[in-house]
């Protein structure tokens, strides 16, 4: 019997032990951020504690460059972390709604959020699916930067990536739990050229080493939950995993440099993956094949020419009480969805909005759920959960019965 997790590693785990056992060079020989430089095309590199904290950092140092300006816009419909660095320097959250076709920032209605006092946009790529970063900048004006948060899209790309190189100058992703590549702890900055390397270089500078509890935890945590979400492990302990799951927001981060540690363990760990990330991109097509055509369901848009390494697959049902359904109907055979955030941004925090003020956001909310895409996910496994699906779909409502039993 096997159970497949939403989240999981692109490679199994006797691979990632076979990984970590090699032996290596000392941890500060660079061949992490080397690597990382390579496969992002980007100038410079920073290996911080978490994302959180990359960001920090980068508007830290915007805030030096811009006085004056305290702003700083996400989409409504995010990760809802991505908010404490920006409060955490004192400065204000401004959300602009999402997009229900592209299933990200609505570029459409940024014109309308940014203005003289905007430091800056942080347009994520929900889910591995690439924003349109030109007509992000387009739409933002000259004098406001655009921070590319790509902590859910590591592996994911853009044709004017390709051909041009990247388009923002900062940009920023997560190592943590749950993310494309995960050290289950962990943060990169990147920045495209050298113009403000000093700046970026000075405020990482002051911040504090990793402490050695802290690496030496995450060190075991994360072949521990890796081991435990394989498929067959997980059948016999997800129950005990979901109870251990947070209940409530994450309220604070510790900014700080990544561990050594965890740089030694991510210099061979990213070896491998580049070997296997390219399995969630096949799965996301595949998922796109086999339900663009059901009734009752939304697919996102993709930037045409973009290539979508998937974090998970999203899916909005457009009848809610359906969305249970399939969630309830994939848990009975074995397969694991999410509703992702259960919340929009602005109904989290109180950040001055009303509940209705973005509605593309709540609705996305209320109507979202996950497939995993992973690279433990086969083709079985996607093929058995588009047929769950369908036989919900396809349930008649009025017959007063449940397809999920």
């Amino acid at each position: 019997m096997r159970r497949l997790s939403i989240i999981n590693n692109d490679f199994s785990f006797s691979e990632l032990l076979s990984a970590i056992a090699a032996e290596s060079k000392p941890p500060d020989s660079g061949d992490f951020e080397n690597a990382l430089r390579g496969f992002l095309n980007v100038k410079h590199c920073f290996l911080t504690s978490c994302g959180f904290t990359a960001l920090y950092v980068i508007l830290k140092t915007l805030m030096a460059l811009k006085p004056g300006r305290n702003e700083v816009v996400i989409p409504a419909y995010t990760a809802p972390g991505l908010t404490l660095p920006i409060r955490k320097l004192g400065l204000t959250v401004k959300l602009c709604d999402i997009s229900l076709k592209t299933f990200n920032l609505d570029i459409e209605s940024l014109g309308n959020v940014v203005n003289g006092n905007t430091l800056a946009v942080v347009p994520p790529h929900m889910f591995g699916l690439s924003v349109d970063l030109a007509a992000v900048r387009a739409a933002a004006g000259k004098d406001v930067v655009v921070i590319q948060d790509f902590a859910q899209s590591l592996g994911s790309d853009q044709p004017v990536q390709r051909e041009t190189g990247p388009v923002t100058e900062f940009s920023f992703g997560s190592f943590g739990r749950g993310k494309n590549f995960s050290l289950y702890h962990g943060g990169l900055l990147t920045l495209a050229t050298s113009e403000h390397y000093e700046l970026i270089k000075n405020h990482f500078d002051e911040l504090p080493s990793t402490g050695l509890l802290r690496q030496y935890k995450a060190a075991v945590m994360f072949p521990l939950f890796s081991c435990l979400v394989q498929p067959g492990v997980y059948q016999v302990f997800h129950n005990i995993l979901s109870s251990l799951k947070s209940k409530s927001e994450q309220t604070d981060f510790s900014a700080a440099k990544m561990g050594g540690i965890q740089v030694s363990s991510g210099e061979k760990l990213f070896k491998l993956w580049k070997n296997n990330y390219e399995k969630r991109v096949l799965n996301g097509l595949k998922y796109y094949e086999k339900l663009e055509n059901f009734k009752g369901i939304a697919l996102p848009a993709m930037l045409p020419g973009s290539k979508a390494a998937f974090n998970r697959f999203p899916v909005l049902v457009e009848d809610i009480s359906f969305k249970q359904r399939i969630a309830e109907k994939l848990s009975q055979n074995s397969i694991e969805a999410s509703f992702m955030y259960l919340k929009p941004v602005h109904m989290l925090w109180d950040l001055g909005y009303k509940p209705d003020d973005l509605p593309n956001a709540r609705y996305f909310a209320e109507h979202l759920i996950t497939l995993p895409s992973h690279g433990i996910v086969s083709d079985a496994d996607i093929a058995k959960t588009v047929s769950l699906i369908e036989s919900v779909l396809s349930f008649p409502r009025a017959s007063g019965g449940n397809p999920a039993q």
